[in-house]
């Protein structure tokens, strides 16, 4: 079962995601370079009013829900939109009210377009129970960036994007009398709900009084353990994107249909197909008021093919129904979510009365059911435009023409040295688990419509001293991971990704790790190296996004004794210059006094779990080697307070390489100049 399922709550809201900008530009991690006007507040673009610390400083990482309320629902077949329906409709979902809000956090400033959610509770809440039910977001990242917004202010953000999750450690409290909320409590397995929300009409404008925030709408429902965490098991329609280019957004950005891909989930016993729109269509502006674009038509391809035709003729499609996006409310009461029954029903039937044209349509209907029904596992989904002169529609998006599809469970990893990372995959076939065979391969930087990550992430302006910008992706050799791997029966296949640098080597210079992508699919890669960075044929489509982005941290040689000059005032002053408000108001990361003054609550944030919201650091772009060191010196600071002396030569704990290897050292590599990245 995933989100889009029965019974199902859904909501709307406003959310606030409060990120420090300052570590949006890679240069600004090179300590010796760093200047105090990196932290001043500016805003997108090249002139003097840009860049410098960008437009929210001193953010503090926070990611909340704001007056978020459910707003619908279904049970059954039902479709719950009131109160008067069910107590539950009109219910606050709510954040942590234990415990400090999520927070949310970059990848690296080099791949700021993954961003994860850390930390973060949702609870229902009514009046007079803290929380009907209460869970834990397992971590997640950002997915289906595009440019959903298509008017926009000044500093608002036009680009809008998804979460798909679980809830876990899910509680149940006390209880309303709501037949909606008793059946999801019934479903519920596990203590797991599952939810998605998508996010847009953000504002980046410190004079407006929705600065950091934007609107949320989503959905919950019950959770299947078999099924994957971050995307449904299902049918997934794609569409072509326009390519960027030297001067673009640093990826494709926009549909060449106006429409985005979506997901959607077939149901036989009950005869439906459930199909997500809720982050497919456009806006209008940052009010999140949908766009008209027209009649859209969710349609069966009749005839098998080897390629998806651009428009199609009525004889060439099996139509399952109209969305109704254009009916008022719509949007707040289902986010996006609705369903599309095909079984034939009294609607369809001859009834006295019914004129000539009533007949033919009805018989029209009833074809079609029947064709989707017996079909539906066997030919591919398309989304239909408005009709055109010449009668046909255009095609605006669709499932793969064989049907097949292939996604990573979580595209977002962390990797220390020697560590391998499991990665699960789910392959498909019209939405039924597929056993098959599946290929993975480094994915190489350079082309924006293959690959986003690198370049300054904030802009090309000018620093002075000038810094150079580090390139990503290198070495290959560092990565290892199997060239392939076999699904099975429940379509699932697990690849060992992990990260084995030579000591002492630090490819990006005064940024710690390397970031690397991780390509995945049905055939075996391009043989050569522009052939695996080439853009898909025909696109890039939306699934441009259905990589894995990881982040491989440098191997460090880790003193016995670290000393706070050589070893842990460069890891604290880093950040306490890309996080501010932490140097401002709480303590000096960069300065010995104050550290030692903090260290007892220090020692508590660096020793807690990356999922819990008080971590440290914010960013968890700490290495397990560097945090151990961090710990030790934490605990074995003098009373004093005074540095501790530098050892003439500080043994290293545990070297693993041959001497060849221990003695390389490579300086950063500089990557030529980017184009400006103004996207966050």
């Amino acid at each position: 079962m995933s989100y889009l399922d029965t019974p199902r709550i859904n909501f709307t809201g406003v959310f606030q995601a409060d990120p420090s900008t300052v570590n949006n530009d890679v240069r600004y991690y090179d300590n010796a370079a760093f200047r105090p006007e990196y932290q001043r507040q500016r805003y997108p673009g090249n002139g003097p009013e840009g860049a410098e610390g960008y437009w929210n400083p001193e953010g503090t990482g926070i990611f909340r829900f704001i007056e978020c309320k459910i707003t619908g629902g279904q049970l059954g077949d039902q479709i719950l939109d009131s109160p008067k329906q069910d107590p539950v409709i009109g219910l606050r979902l709510e954040n942590a009210d234990r415990r400090p809000p999520g927070k949310i956090v970059d990848l690296d400033p080099q791949m700021q377009y993954v961003s994860q959610l850390w930390g973060v509770q949702l609870r229902l809440a009514a009046p007079g129970h803290s929380a009907l039910f209460c869970g834990d977001l397992l971590p997640v990242a950002l997915m289906n960036l595009w440019q959903r917004q298509i008017n926009a202010q000044t500093a608002e953000q036009p680009m809008a994007a998804n979460y798909q999750s679980i809830l876990h450690n899910v509680d149940w409290h006390g209880g309303i009398d709501s037949p909606l909320l008793d059946a999801l409590r019934q479903a519920t397995a596990e203590g797991l709900l599952a939810v998605n929300f998508n996010l847009y009409g953000y504002t980046r404008n410190n004079q407006s009084n929705r600065f950091t925030m934007g609107l949320v709408s989503g959905s919950i429902a019950p959770y299947h353990v078999r099924e994957p965490k971050h995307f449904v098991m299902g049918r997934h329609l794609t569409t072509p994107l326009q390519p960027t280019g030297p001067n673009g957004a640093p990826f494709p950005t926009q549909p060449l249909g106006g429409v985005y891909g979506f997901q959607c989930l077939n149901r036989p016993k009950q005869q439906t197909l459930y199909a997500d729109f809720g982050l497919a269509l456009p806006i209008v502006d940052s009010t999140g008021e949908l766009h008209n674009i027209g009649t859209l038509t969710l349609a069966l391809l009749k005839d098998s093919t080897d390629l998806i035709p651009t428009s199609v003729d009525v004889e060439q499609f099996a139509a399952l129904g109209t969305v109704d996006y254009q009916q008022r409310g719509w949007y707040a009461s289902t986010a996006g979510i609705q369903g599309f029954n095909y079984a034939v029903g009294d609607a369809e039937l001859p009834a006295a009365g019914d004129s000539p044209e009533q007949l033919q349509r009805k018989l029209k209907t009833r074809e079609h059911k029947d064709f989707v029904a017996t079909h539906l596992e066997q030919r591919p989904l398309l989304l239909l435009g408005p009709q055109k002169i010449d009668g046909s529609y255009p095609v605006l998006s669709y499932e793969a023409a064989d049907g097949r599809y292939v996604r990573a469970d979580g595209h977002v990893f962390r990797l220390n040295p020697d560590k391998p990372q499991p990665v699960d995959f789910y392959a498909s076939h019209f939405g039924l688990p597929l056993s098959t065979r599946l290929y993975a391969w480094q994915l190489p930087p350079g082309n924006p419509n293959s690959n986003p990550m690198g370049g300054t992430g904030m802009g090309d302006n000018a620093l002075t001293p000038p810094v150079p910008t580090p390139e990503v992706g290198f070495p290959e050799t560092s990565l290892g991971l199997p060239p392939c791997l076999d699904t099975n029966a429940d379509g699932k296949g697990t690849l060992a990704v992990a990260a084995h640098p030579p000591l002492g080597d630090a490819p990006r210079g005064y940024i710690d790790g390397q970031l690397y992508a991780l390509s995945y699919g049905f055939q075996p890669p391009p043989d050569t190296r522009a052939g695996r960075m080439a853009t898909a044929p025909g696109g890039p489509y939306c699934e441009y996004w259905n990589f894995v982005s990881l982040l491989a941290f440098n191997r460090v040689a880790v003193p016995l004794q670290p000393t706070w000059e050589r070893d842990i005032q460069p890891i604290l002053k880093q950040y306490g210059n890309l996080y501010p408000i932490m140097s401002r108001h709480l303590v000096d990361l960069g300065d010995y006094a104050s550290v030692s003054a903090h260290r007892r609550a220090l020692r508590l944030a660096f020793s807690l779990p990356p999922s819990d919201p008080n971590y440290m650091p914010v960013s968890r772009d700490l290495s397990d080697a560097k945090r151990e060191m961090l710990l030790e010196w934490l605990d074995a600071l003098p009373p004093d307070n005074q540095p501790q002396a530098q050892p003439a030569e500080p043994e290293i704990i545990e070297i693993e390489l041959s001497p060849d290897e221990a003695l390389r050292k490579k300086p950063a590599r500089v990557a030529k100049p980017s184009r400006q990245q103004t996207i966050k």
